[in-house]
């Protein structure tokens, strides 16, 4: 699978912070993050350090791109999906440990486990293909939406994985994305609610 893609910038470990800063902006409002009973500035906080987080775990498996130097959005690609216990989703390494225990206590590390177990087995139920890719995460800056950035970031590697013959996955909490999914051609594998925070979350494949 190729790494570089005409009109895509390949975000770096350097671009980390800045990437994990637009996708801390736009899932602002969503009800994993805001549903962590911490002031605006701290939740902020926390979202950055698990994004850089999930950065870093990205580019083992995948890439990370933008637009533009700019990374006023993200998408991180596994090329190959690997099955994640919470507790390699969440701590990376121990340096991670530290800094999250110092951001959240006790019972929001072991909410957050709780989530990322709980999908980790929803996913393994669903017996995905052995050479799955996974659109791990997208996001765009509150004041660059609306603009089709998502769709200029998604289209060329779609298109590749579509050359390969290769299936796409994903997931979504949200019922608007599933029909913008649906558009690029995902199908609906699954809905299902996260009981632990009482959210619903689709499972979705191409083709």
């Amino acid at each position: 699978m190729k790494t570089e893609f005409e009109g895509l910038y390949r975000i770096r470990p350097k671009d980390y912070k800045k990437a994990a800063r637009t996708l801390a902006d736009a899932f602002e409002d969503y009800p994993l993050f805001s549903s962590l009973e911490y002031d605006r500035e701290k939740r902020i906080r926390i979202m950055m350090l698990l994004f850089t987080i999930g950065m870093r775990s990205v580019q083992k498996n995948g890439a990370a791109f933008a637009l533009s130097p700019d990374i006023d959005e993200v998408a991180g690609w596994q090329f190959v999906y690997r099955k994640k216990s919470g507790v390699s989703y969440v701590f990376y390494n121990a340096l991670d440990i530290i800094r999250l225990a110092n951001s959240l206590g006790a019972r929001d590390i072991r909410k957050l486990l709780d989530i990322f177990n709980e999908v980790d087995k929803k996913i393994s139920a669903l017996n995905l293909p052995q050479n799955v890719a996974y659109l791990d995460t997208l996001g765009v800056k509150k004041n660059c939406q609306g603009q089709k950035r998502a769709k200029k970031l998604l289209a060329p590697v779609l298109a590749a994985f579509e050359a390969e013959q290769k299936p796409v996955f994903l997931s979504t909490n949200h019922k608007i994305n599933v029909h913008i999914y649906e558009k690029f051609g995902f199908r609906v594998l699954k809905e299902s609610v996260i009981k632990a925070i009482n959210l619903p979350i689709w499972f979705m494949i191409k083709p």
